[in-house]
Order: structure tokens, then sequence, then C-alpha cells
């Protein structure tokens, strides 16, 4: 089995998005997976100009094919098995290096209509690249879901539209604590956990080709040394906001 991340954050090297991507294939590789990571920041991927060339062809094509990156991670996904979308979350969305990656998916559609599998209308697309088994890594600082939403309901909708299976969708948000020392001294026992379910997951992905929820939800444990409905109440008075912002503010 091979699988491709494609890593979406700015960051040349390092990043939460690589650690999590990092302990997956780990996990993954130990069960005697194949493991590749495309970093977007290290390639060159033009943006789509909606010239709509590519919709009005009998072949799947691009203005840009050749002239960039696009059509070699196109490769690579063909030739993998299951595919990990990895992104951070900047101001509320998928950073702008997977945006642009995700929009040249344009190109591999011809503009026929079809329905998918969901009974969704939608235009012809390749299959045996938009149709891939798929895990999204949605990565935040912040540790409310609201930060995370619209990128969480665009996968779900990238599933539908092409038909293609979502394995999991793992939102880890509350970041910030991995990347101070207060944060990885006061959290070290939760952060290793989340870490060793990282390759849990990755382990699972080649035997099973799923996810399985216990170990799902223990990647995505909150960070929040008190109950949410407590959280969600103390943030609805003067002297909880300046308490909850005095802890948070110490990492």
């Amino acid at each position: 089995m091979k699988l491709l991340a494609i890593n979406g954050s700015h960051q040349k090297t390092g990043g939460m998005n690589q650690l999590l991507i990092d302990h997956l294939f780990k996990g993954a590789a130990s069960a005697g997976a194949v493991c590749e990571t495309i970093r977007l920041s290290r390639v060159n991927i033009k943006p789509c100009s909606s010239c709509n060339y590519c919709q009005r062809q009998k072949e799947y094509t691009c203005i840009y094919d050749n002239k960039d990156d696009f059509l070699n991670i196109v490769s690579k996904i063909k030739e993998s098995d299951i595919i990990i979308y990895s992104t951070p979350i900047y101001i509320f969305q998928m950073s702008g290096l997977m945006k642009v990656f995700l929009d040249r998916f344009h190109s591999r559609g011809k503009g026929d209509k079809l329905i998918t599998k969901s009974h969704l209308l939608f235009h012809d697309f390749e299959n045996n690249l938009l149709s891939k088994p798929f895990v999204s890594i949605i990565v935040s600082d912040n540790i409310e879901n609201q930060s995370t939403e619209n990128v969480r309901l665009y996968f779900n909708s990238f599933s539908k539209f092409f038909d293609a299976q979502q394995i999991a969708n793992i939102i880890r948000n509350g970041c910030l604590i991995f990347k101070s020392e207060e944060g990885k001294k006061k959290f070290e026992k939760k952060i290793n956990n989340i870490l060793y379910n990282v390759e849990l997951a990755g382990k699972f992905l080649v035997t099973d080709n799923s996810i399985p929820s216990n170990v799902k939800r223990k990647i995505c444990q909150k960070l929040i040394p008190i109950p949410i409905v407590l959280f969600n109440l103390l943030k609805r008075f003067k002297s909880g906001r300046i308490k909850l912002l005095e802890n948070i503010n110490k990492f």
C-alpha cells in the first residue's frame, strides 16, 4: 500500500502538520506501507486562471500542464492508495497553498454533466485521481471548534462530489500548546497520548483501510483541563474571561 500526504503548510520544514503526518506515517510504515510527503511550500503550483480551456477539451488538460509541478503530483496521487490532505488554519480557512492546489482539480473535468453516487449534479471528473480514499487533517492553534468548521465542511463536500471515501476527518486544535515549552510540560501526557494514537491510526489505515472511532477521538481530544460546558460558561462572564485569558496567554 502507498500513502501520499499533501502538506499545505507554508512552512518549509517542521510544523504541526508535518508532526502529525510523520507520526501517522511511522505507524503506516510499521505495517508495511510506502509513504511520501509533498510539501506545497516547496513546489510550484500556478493558480487556476479560470480560462475554462480545460472544460472545452475532450481530454483532461490545462494551459499550465508541464509548466509547473501539478502534473507530477497528479501522477503520484494516481499511484497512491490513500491520500492525506493536511492543512493549517490561518484565517478560518485552509491555507492558500492548499486552496490553489485543489483549485487546479478543476482541470481534471471536461464539462460533461453527471450525477454522483451521492446523487449530486456535477461535471465529469477524472475518477482515478479525484475518487481516491482520503484522510483530511486540519490543524489550528485556536481551541474553538468554529475556527475549523469551514474546512471540515469543505472536505465533506469534496468527498460527496468526487465520490471519494473520506476515511477520517481529523481536527487537531489547540496546537499552540504543542509549540510552547510550558504547554509541552503541562500537557506532556496528553500530547504523548495524541501522537501515540496518530501512529495507531497509521497502522489501521494500512491493515483495515479505516481509523477506529475511539482512536480518532483520542487524537482529537480536548486539551482544555476543564469541561467544555464550564469553559463556554466562563467566557460569558467578565471574571471568567479574565481568568481564562490569563491561563491561555501563558502559552
